[in-house]
């Protein structure tokens, strides 16, 4: 009205109900204000300026994370979905690699954990080049897809966590740093602690992509040309066959096949060592020569073998 407003004004309705609202100078009326059935959705004041906007919603906890993970059953077996968003000003590496710890474990935890993956979870992809790393991505860590080259040290399976450890865990995004681990530098660390323990029954079906594939050990062998600090246990261009075989030679630990192949993978066995390897070990644990597109020309199960108890150090007679 041309007069303005008095300090409250009642809207009247047909059917004799009614609604007042306060339309003083002390209280603005903004886009956004719900008035009765109204909303005022647009305007301006009488002086041509424009109303104050909505403020824009702050983002919630759940809209931002680093990582997640997500304990389920699949097919009577409990399975681990890991899911990573890298924080802003953070590059993501190829070696980057997801831990998984018992919550005594102290933060930053300054031990080996008794599961791991790289991000790309199914190879060792340590040595891709840096612009293939994912800056997000998930995976599902399962002890049927877990890929080689994590079950050396002191690696344990789901399974075996929820028969011998069964409790409390948490998940660290780690970074490989300097020459010595652990400790290694954390990324993040997912502050939703989960159980691993018996009976888990299976959650609502959720959009969690299938687990992808493991190659067997000797895929990685084949993937030449191999760098120069790596070692083919079975020689340059052949891989092993038979991974559940032991080997052992006098005065070092005993290992398998397959586990031998992936510390020579990993760099862990001396290079001078590795020269003696191939007619060592070459019947024992079936070497082959690797297809001519680099493919391996059988395609060997891995077993399960037990943890590696020392590093190779030697292996010449």
């Amino acid at each position: 009205p041309d007069n303005g407003f008095a300090t409250s004004t009642v809207i009247q309705f047909t059917d004799g109900s009614e609604c007042e609202f306060h339309t003083s100078c002390s209280v603005p009326v903004v886009v956004g204000d719900t008035i009765g059935p109204f909303k005022i959705i647009d305007g301006t004041n009488c002086g041509g300026i424009e109303p104050t906007p909505e403020p824009t919603p702050e983002p919630t906890p759940e809209d931002e994370f680093c990582l997640r993970t997500n304990v389920r059953a699949e097919d009577g077996r409990t399975v681990i979905d890991v899911e990573f968003e890298y924080p802003e000003g953070v590059e993501a590496l190829p070696s980057d690699w997801v831990g998984i710890y018992q919550c005594s474990t102290p933060f930053p935890p300054a031990r080996e954990p008794p599961i791991w993956a790289y991000t790309c979870y199914d190879r060792i992809c340590r040595r891709d080049p840096v612009d293939t790393a994912k800056r997000e991505g998930m995976f599902t860590i399962d002890d049927e897809t877990i890929a080689a080259y994590s079950s050396t040290g002191v690696y344990m399976t789901i399974e075996q966590i929820i028969d011998d450890q069964p409790g409390c865990y948490y998940a660290v995004l780690n970074r490989i740093e300097g020459d010595s681990a652990p400790p290694y530098y954390h990324i993040c660390r997912d502050d939703n602690e989960f159980d691993l323990v018996p009976g888990i029954t299976p959650a609502p079906v959720q959009s969690t992509p299938a687990p992808v594939p493991v190659n067997p050990p000797g895929d990685g062998a084949c993937d030449l040309p191999l760098p120069g600090d790596v070692c083919s246990v079975c020689g340059e261009g052949s891989f092993v066959t038979i991974p559940e075989a032991v080997f052992e030679f006098p005065g070092q630990p005993a290992v398998g096949c397959g586990l031998l192949e992936v510390a020579g993978l990993q760099a862990l066995i001396p290079l001078d060592d590795c020269t003696n390897l191939p007619s060592v070990i070459g019947d024992l644990c079936g070497c082959e020569e690797c297809g001519g597109d680099g493919s391996m020309t059988s395609d060997p199960t891995p077993a399960p073998v037990n943890p590696t108890p020392a590093p190779i150090t030697s292996v010449t007679p």
